[in-house]
């Protein structure tokens, strides 16, 4: 039963993206099947609390396995370039991996909210989604040693591998982390999780200083 429901709304969920990239669907018709399919994902999910937070992991991992494939076919076709510091190199990471490197780290933090879904329950009275949304969107530079800066991206040495260039580029607020050695990357609470060896909602507490 369940997983026919699970079908059905995925298959609503495509229709919906599909009215979002189409200029020939009114406004008005688009906003009558979004109201719809939110009124469904509240009835599911008043029958079984975990169906709408399951259902989305489920679909934000699915989303970020594409973008982590794509950010591997673009990092090899740096790697195959003699010389690192070319114009090309850096066409590729400001017109194409940038953009997937944000999506990723769009994607990271949505996925750490809805995985921590019942955490957020239970510290409902210290930490809230604003709250979550607020650290996750957090200039990442705050929390490492930033060696230099090249227009809008920071450099720092990765505190995750022996770096010896710097190599994890921290994008700006709302924007994340990546480092273009090793490819660990995230948002500002991934970030502190991994520096403070944390977890989520005291990473949380610590970027807002609760």
């Amino acid at each position: 039963m369940i997983d026919d429901i699970k079908k059905i709304d995925d298959e609503v969920d495509d229709l919906i993206t599909a009215f979002e990239i189409s200029d020939e669907v009114s406004s008005d018709r688009f906003k009558k099947l979004k109201q719809q399919d939110m009124e469904f994902e509240s009835e599911i999910s008043s029958q079984d609390p975990k169906w709408r937070q399951q259902r989305k992991v489920e679909f934000i991992n699915s989303k970020l396995i594409d973008i982590i494939n794509d950010i591997g076919r673009y990092e090899k076709v740096i790697a195959m370039c003699p010389d690192q510091s070319s114009w090309f190199v850096e066409m590729v990471k400001e017109e194409f991996l940038a953009d997937l490197i944000f999506k990723k780290n769009k994607y990271t933090m949505e996925l750490q909210m809805w995985e921590h879904y019942n955490d957020v329950d239970l510290y409902s009275n210290t930490i809230n989604s604003f709250d979550i949304e607020t650290a996750a969107d957090t200039d990442c530079s705050l929390f490492v040693d930033i060696k230099r800066k090249d227009g809008r991206r920071s450099w720092s040495l990765c505190p995750f591998h022996t770096d010896t260039h710097p190599s994890l580029c921290c994008f700006g607020p709302e924007k994340g982390f990546y480092c273009f050695s090793c490819g660990e990357g995230g948002n500002a609470i991934k970030l502190v999780m991994k520096i403070q060896d944390c977890k989520f909602i005291q990473a949380v507490k610590f970027i807002l200083n609760k």
